[in-house]
């Protein structure tokens, strides 16, 4: 985790040409908008592709150059940064058959798995979706290289476990149906690496 202003780490970032996700929530909000909200800035090779401001039902309030100053002004934030092929971002262009979110479309299983990383299924959906509120708990830490072979939801999911959200506050982080998501938790579930636990 970082606490520093977003400029500041980009520079840091930018000189280790890093890519991946940057991530952070304001709880007390943006100047211009006076509720909670959380920041998604994309990454690749150090350069910033993508900037949004969403709040916590997942709906995009301010993008691009927008986003970047609003978040600029706030100072110091706990940003947390999520390493990510760059193969994975999408450089702020929607896919027309994405599910309305930033990240892309749902991808086929790789071509080549790695032999040492669990495989897992693309999920089936729509599935049972419980009524409960699932809240996912790493059981072990996983890397890039140990997700290679998982298809790309799941990794994005993954990364954003960090044992408080719950299945629905990662879906509107993604964009994406909460009963899809929910399927996918299931599946890292059954491989051992996260628990899912009722609230």
């Amino acid at each position: 985790m970082y606490t520093i202003d977003l400029a500041t780490l980009l520079q840091l970032l930018r000189e280790f040409r890093r890519s991946g996700l940057l991530r952070t929530e304001i709880s007390s909000g943006l100047p211009r908008l006076k509720k909670p909200c959380f920041v998604i800035v994309e990454l690749q090779r150090g350069e910033m592709i993508a900037c949004h401001v969403k709040d916590s039902k997942g709906q995009t309030l301010l993008t691009g150059q927008d986003a970047f100053r609003a978040v600029s002004a706030v100072g110091k934030l706990n940003w947390v940064f999520d390493a990510m092929p760059e193969q994975e971002l999408s450089g702020g262009q929607p896919n027309r058959n994405s599910l309305s979110g930033p990240l892309g479309q749902m991808p086929p299983l790789p071509p080549n798995r790695s032999q040492t990383s669990p495989t897992l299924p693309v999920p089936r959906w729509p599935a049972d979706f419980t009524q409960r509120s699932l809240v996912p708990h790493r059981l072990i830490e996983m890397g890039p290289m140990d997700m290679n072979g998982w298809p790309r939801r799941h990794r994005q999911v993954y990364v954003l476990i960090d044992g408080m959200r719950n299945a629905e506050k990662i879906a509107a982080m993604l964009s994406l149906p909460a009963p899809f998501v929910e399927e996918v938790l299931r599946e890292i579930q059954s491989i051992g690496a996260i628990v899912l636990r009722e609230l």
